[in-house]
């Protein structure tokens, strides 16, 4: 049976085949609500977060506790350009029965370096390290960033914020020698899109966006590792492994949120991953996720719970 697992956020799931997953979390976020000046061009922002989580699906199960700490700054060097720089620090504990691996989020992690340049109020250009959170569509990018280019056009008004993004990126992967039959081809991600939110009276607030992706020269050791998570290679070892299918189609993303009163609010979302070279039907990857928020000043008790289906070999890993 072919197997695929996830990791989500800081949620771990395991699926195998075309089962759901079941996980749940429950979050406490210490937090600096607004950016704050550290000197008059320097904004920063601090997240402190704790998190019991757990996943359940056939004979595997997980549970684990996990400390995060993420420092976010902002250089302003003018209106027009900035620097943005954010890490993140996860130490964890967990029992886990699981497929393949040790289930461990323990990590310190760059989430984005960026050069921003906005020649003008509605486009904005980003070059650098970016985080792809931006995407919000966990089973094709989950806790990474990727060196490269993003463009981003926006407009707004009283309510509503639309757009329309594109990024060019070089998806990073080590591998030795032992690992490749010869110096390989850059590999590369592309992603383009639209997008839109709605903020309006009536405690109702609402996002979404439609990507296009395509991944191209992904390297063989990436092919090799992905087997362990399920997707189809050909080759019988790292250095001479290779998909047996191409990976580019449509990523979606949904989010409503209703606030119920100033401190209780909740979430409900859906994210789905369509892989344009497979037969529809089994091309797909999606989730659906409710959280509840309760605001305590500057800190938030999140309880959430997700649903997870996913075909193979819909995203490279």
């Amino acid at each position: 049976m072919n197997m695929k697992q996830l990791k989500f956020s800081l949620i771990y799931l395991s699926l195998a085949g075309s089962v759901s997953a079941y996980c749940s979390t429950v979050s406490t976020t210490v937090l600096a609500p607004d950016a704050k000046p550290l000197k008059s061009n320097i904004l920063y922002k601090m997240n402190f977060s704790s998190k019991i989580a757990g996943y359940s699906e056939g004979e595997d199960e997980a549970t684990q506790v996990l400390f995060g700490f993420t420092p976010e700054l902002k250089f302003l060097f003018s209106e027009q350009f900035n620097i943005k720089a954010n890490a993140t620090l996860n130490l964890s504990s967990s029992r886990s029965q699981s497929r393949f691996q040790e289930h461990s989020n323990d990590s310190f992690v760059l989430n984005e370096l960026s050069l921003n340049y906005s020649p003008v109020s509605f486009g904005e250009l980003s070059v650098g390290s970016l985080d792809q959170s931006h995407l919000e569509t966990p089973y094709l990018l989950s806790g990474v960033s990727f060196p490269g280019a993003l463009v981003k056009l926006q407009a707004k008004t009283n309510d509503l914020s639309y757009g329309y993004k594109v990024q060019e990126l070089i998806p990073t992967s080590n591998s030795f020698d032992s690992d490749r039959t010869e110096k390989e081809a850059l590999p590369r991600l592309q992603t383009q899109g639209v997008f839109a939110s709605y903020n309006g009276k009536a405690n109702i607030s609402a996002k979404a966006q439609i990507n296009y992706f395509k991944f191209t020269n992904l390297p063989s050791v990436v092919a090799y590792d992905s087997k362990l998570l399920g997707n189809t290679i050909q080759g019988l070892e790292s250095s001479d492994s290779s998909f047996a299918y191409e990976f580019s189609g449509f990523a979606q993303s949904y989010k409503v949120t209703a606030n119920y009163t100033s401190q209780f609010e909740q979430s409900f979302g859906l994210s789905i991953v369509e892989n344009e070279n497979l037969t529809s039907g089994s091309n797909r990857a999606q989730m659906i996720e409710t959280s509840v928020t309760y605001h305590d000043g500057d800190i938030d008790y999140i309880a959430g719970l997700g649903l997870f289906y996913a075909e193979t070999d819909v995203a490279p890993g």
